[in-house]
C-alpha cells in the first residue's frame, strides 16, 4: 500500500502588533514613575534657571534655594531679587530668609486653587519698591506685570492658606515726595490657638504715623477676627472679621467695628459670586451691606488725618441697608437714613442736613433731602426709576420736588457785608424722561431788604425742557416771567418791574421788560436768534424796541451825594440786524435838567443806522442860550469801527458848571469862556486816528490860577501829534 501523506505542518502566526495608544501609555507610565522618584533633584535643578528666566523678562535677576518635595510641602529659602538694569522698574531690591509652603494635590483636585495651601510661612522679608510715574503705557504695562507676579507669589498665598505665620515681614515703597512703610509686622494666624498682629511702625503719606501696634487674633476654618487694635487714643478698631471659610462655595464677608472721634462705626459685607459676568467687573455679586454710624466728629477726623477742614462737622447718623447685585440697581433693596450737622460753606451756616431714601422694586425713593438753617428749610422729595444697569443711570427717569420756606433770612445771609432781613418761600419740580429734562421754579419774596437794597415783594416764575446730551443752549426751551414792586437800590427807586421773556428753537423773545416810578415808565420788546457759532454771538440776528416816558425824572432817586437828577426824557428807539448788517434809529428828547445846583435846559439826540454805519444826525446839550456840547458824525458798529465826527462846545461862562463839579466834590472857583472844536475820523480796532484840534480860554480863573489868554490849535496822525498855534498869557 501506499505510504500515507504526512500532514503539512502549521505555519507558526505572527505576534499581533501592539497599538500605538498602548504604547503612549506605557511610556507615559515609565515617564511619570521615574518623575515620581526623581521630582526632588528634578525640581531643584530646574525651578532656580526656570524663574530667572521667567524673571529675566521683567528685567529683574533671582536667586533662592528649593528643598522639599512638590507633592506636600516646598521651601524656598535665601531668595534675593534685584533689578538687571536697561528698563524702568519699580523693584529696588527684595530679600525674605524662607518661604515655607504646606500643600495638598489632592484637594487641589477636588476643590480647586482655594483650598490646596494648608500653610504659608514667611520669615525676615525685606522689600524695597520705587513708585515714579511711567513715562508710557508700555512702561506702566511692565510694572503692573512685574506687581501681578510678586502679588502672586508672595502675597496671594497668605489668603488661601489654613495658617499663616509672618515674621518680621518689612516694606518700604519711595515715591516722590512720600513715603510708604511698615516696619517689622509679625502675623500668626492659626486655627488651633490664639493668634496676633503686631506692626513696629506703619508710616503712610498724608497720614499719622502708627507705632507698637498689637491685637489678638484668631483663625478659625479661615474666618479671621482682629480685636481691640487701638491706632490712637481717639481711633480704635474694637473688631474687625475677614470670613474666608467659605471661599470654595465663592462666598466671602467682612466686618469692622470702631470707636472713632467720639463716636461709634459698624459696616459688615457679605457677598456670593455668582455664575454670570457683570456689567463691568469679571463676575456678578449678590451683596448684603450694612452701616451704622453715630456722633463722629468729622473735624476730629480730619485734624487726625491732616485733611483739609471739612465743611461739615458732626455726623449725626448713618445707617444704610443694601442687599442686591451692585450692578444691577433694579436689584437694590434697603435704605439709606443719615443726619449731617453743623455744616459750613464759608460764611454760610447750616444747621443740620437729613436724608431719608429707601430703593425697592426697581425704584429709590428720596422722602426727605432736608437742609434746615434756623428756622429756614430746604426740602427735596424725589422718585428715581432705577435701570437694568449701572452704566444705564444717565437716562433713568426721575421726578422731583423741590421746596423752599426761608422766613428767616438773616440766618441764611449772615455772611454777607449787609445781611438781608425778609422771606422767600417757592419751590419746584424736575422730571427727566426719555432723554429730556423739563423743571419749573417759583419763587416769592416779601420785604427783603438791607442798608443798600430793598424788594417790598417780588415774584419769580421759570420753566424749561431741554433734551440731554445736546450742547448747552441747543434744544432748550424756557420761559421766565418777574413781578418785582418797590424796589430800592441806593437811592434809585422804582414801583414796579415786569419780565416776561422765552426761549424756543434758538428764538429769544423778550416779550415785555418795563419799569414803572411815580408817572415815569421804561418799555422793551424784542427778539434774538442765538447763532450755531459761539463766535457769531455779536452777529446775530436781534429786532428789538425801547421806549422812554419820563416826565419826572427825580421820582428814580438817580444821583450821588444827595443830589439827584431832576427833568424830563422821552425817547423810543429800535435795531435790527439781518444777515449781519445793522440798522434802527434812536431819539431823545428831555429838558429842565437840574442837578445840584446845575442847571441844564434841553437835551436832543437823533441817531440812524443803516448798512452797519451809525449817523449821529444830532446829539446836543444846551445848557442856556449861549453854552452848548454838540456832536456830529458817523460811526460803524463792525470792526475795525471805522469814525469821522467834529465835537463842538462852547461855554461863555464857565461859572455855570461850578455847580456841577461841587457835586463831585471841586470846591475851587471857577469862571472864563471856552471854545473848544474837534475833529477826527480813522478806526478805533486797530486804532489808527487822525484830525485837527482848537481851543480858546479867556479871562479864565480856577482857585487861585487865572489866564488872561490860552489858545491851542494843532493836528494829529497815527504816528505825529503837531501844534499849530500855542498862546498863554497870565496874571
Amino acid at each position: 500500500m501506499p505510504g500515507m501523506p504526512e500532514p503539512e505542518k502549521s505555519r507558526p502566526q505572527p505576534k499581533p502588533k501592539r497599538g500605538w495608544f498602548r504604547r503612549v501609555l506605557r511610556a507615559a507610565l515609565w515617564v511619570a514613575l521615574f518623575a515620581a522618584i526623581f521630582h526632588r533633584p528634578l525640581f531643584h535643578l530646574c525651578a532656580p534657571p526656570v524663574a530667572r528666566l521667567i524673571l529675566a523678562r521683567q528685567h529683574l535677576r533671582v536667586d533662592f534655594r528649593t528643598a522639599g518635595s512638590i507633592f506636600t510641602n516646598l521651601t524656598v529659602e535665601g531668595l534675593r531679587i534685584t533689578p538687571l538694569g536697561g528698563a524702568p522698574n519699580p523693584v529696588r531690591k527684595i530679600t525674605i530668609e524662607r518661604l515655607q509652603f504646606h500643600h495638598s494635590l489632592p484637594m487641589l483636585m477636588r476643590y480647586g486653587p482655594g483650598e490646596f495651601l494648608r500653610s504659608y510661612e514667611m520669615k525676615n522679608a525685606h522689600m524695597d519698591f520705587v513708585a515714579v510715574p511711567s513715562k508710557d503705557r508700555g512702561e506702566r504695562r511692565r510694572k503692573r506685570a512685574i506687581a501681578q507676579q510678586l502679588n502672586d507669589i508672595l502675597a496671594q498665598p497668605a489668603a488661601y492658606a489654613d495658617r499663616v505665620r509672618v515674621e518680621n515681614f518689612n516694606l518700604t515703597v519711595t515715591a516722590p515726595g512720600a513715603v510708604t512703610r511698615i516696619g517689622r509686622l509679625d502675623l500668626l494666624l492659626d486655627p488651633e490657638q490664639p493668634g496676633h498682629l503686631r506692626i513696629a511702625r506703619l508710616e503712610t503719606p498724608r497720614m499719622p504715623v502708627w507705632e507698637n501696634l498689637a491685637s489678638a487674633t484668631s483663625y478659625t476654618g479661615r474666618n479671621f477676627y482682629l480685636k481691640e487694635l487701638q491706632l490712637a487714643p481717639e481711633l480704635v478698631i474694637e473688631e474687625a472679621n475677614f470670613d474666608a471659610s467659605r471661599r470654595a462655595q465663592h462666598r466671602g464677608g467682612m466686618m469692622l467695628k470702631l470707636r472713632a472721634f467720639g463716636g461709634t462705626a459698624q459696616v459688615s459685607l457679605a457677598g456670593t459670586q455668582l455664575d454670570k459676568k457683570g456689567e463691568n467687573l469679571a463676575k456678578s455679586y449678590d451683596t448684603t451691606l450694612k452701616v451704622d454710624a453715630a456722633d463722629i466728629s468729622i473735624e476730629a477726623a480730619a485734624a487726625y488725618f491732616k485733611a483739609p477742614k471739612p465743611p461739615a462737622a458732626k455726623l449725626a447718623s448713618l445707617a444704610l441697608r443694601f442687599t442686591g447685585e451692585p450692578e444691577k440697581p433694579r436689584t437694590w433693596k434697603g435704605g439709606i437714613a443719615a443726619r449731617i450737622e453743623a455744616i459750613r460753606a464759608g460764611a454760610l451756616k447750616v444747621d443740620a442736613f437729613d436724608l431719608d431714601a429707601t430703593f425697592l422694586g426697581g425704584v429709590a425713593q428720596v422722602q426727605t433731602a432736608n437742609v434746615s438753617a434756623g428756622a429756614n428749610a430746604v426740602a427735596i422729595e424725589a422718585k428715581v426709576a432705577l435701570p437694568e444697569s449701572v452704566n444705564d443711570f444717565p437716562s433713568s427717569d426721575v421726578d422731583a420736588t423741590l421746596n423752599i420756606v426761608a422766613p428767616d433770612l438773616p440766618a441764611l445771609t449772615a455772611m454777607l457785608p449787609e445781611p438781608l432781613s425778609g422771606s422767600v418761600n417757592g419751590g419746584g419740580t424736575v422730571a427727566m424722561r426719555d432723554g429730556r429734562l423739563d423743571a419749573t421754579l417759583a419763587l416769592n419774596g416779601e420785604k427783603i431788604a438791607n442798608k443798600n437794597l430793598a424788594l417790598g415783594s417780588g415774584k419769580i416764575s421759570l420753566r424749561g425742557s431741554k433734551v440731554l446730551n445736546t450742547p448747552a443752549l441747543a434744544q432748550l426751551d424756557a420761559q421766565a416771567q418777574a413781578e418785582l414792586a418797590e424796589l430800592r437800590f441806593g437811592t434809585f427807586q422804582i414801583d414796579s418791574a415786569v419780565l416776561d421773556g422765552a426761549m424756543k428753537g434758538g428764538l429769544i423773545t423778550l416779550k415785555t421788560a418795563g419799569v414803572r416810578r411815580a408817572g415815569n415808565a421804561l418799555t422793551a420788546s424784542g427778539t434774538y436768534r442765538l447763532p450755531e457759532d459761539r463766535k457769531s454771538y455779536a452777529n446775530a440776528p436781534v429786532d428789538a424796541q425801547f421806549t422812554i416816558q419820563a416826565p419826572k425824572l427825580e421820582a428814580f432817586g438817580i444821583g450821588t451825594k444827595g443830589s439827584v437828577l431832576a427833568g424830563r426824557l422821552d425817547g423810543r428807539g429800535s435795531v435790527k440786524r439781518v444777515a449781519g448788517v445793522l440798522a434802527g434809529d434812536v431819539q431823545l428828547d428831555g429838558g429842565g435838567f437840574e442837578f445840584g445846583g446845575f442847571e441844564a435846559e434841553k437835551l436832543a439826540a437823533k441817531v440812524q443806522v443803516a448798512d452797519n454805519v451809525a449817523s449821529v444826525e444830532q446829539l446836543a446839550l444846551q445848557i442856556n442860550a449861549t453854552d452848548q456840547i454838540a456832536v456830529v458824525g458817523k460811526v460803524g458798529v463792525a470792526q475795525p469801527f471805522t469814525y469821522e465826527g467834529a465835537l463842538v462846545t462852547g461855554v461863555r461862562d464857565l461859572a455855570n458848571l461850578q455847580p456841577l463839579l461841587a457835586v463831585f466834590g471841586v470846591k475851587e472857583p471857577l469862571a472864563g469862556a471856552l471854545d473848544l472844536e474837534a475833529q477826527g475820523s480813522g478806526a478805533i480796532r486797530p486804532a489808527a486816528h487822525e484830525g485837527k484840534l482848537s481851543l480858546a480860554l479867556g479871562k479864565a480863573r480856577y482857585g487861585k490860577t487865572d489866564i488872561t489868554e490860552l489858545k491851542l490849535a494843532g493836528i494829529y496822525g497815527p504816528a505825529f501829534a503837531e501844534s499849530t498855534e500855542f498862546r498863554v498869557v497870565t496874571g
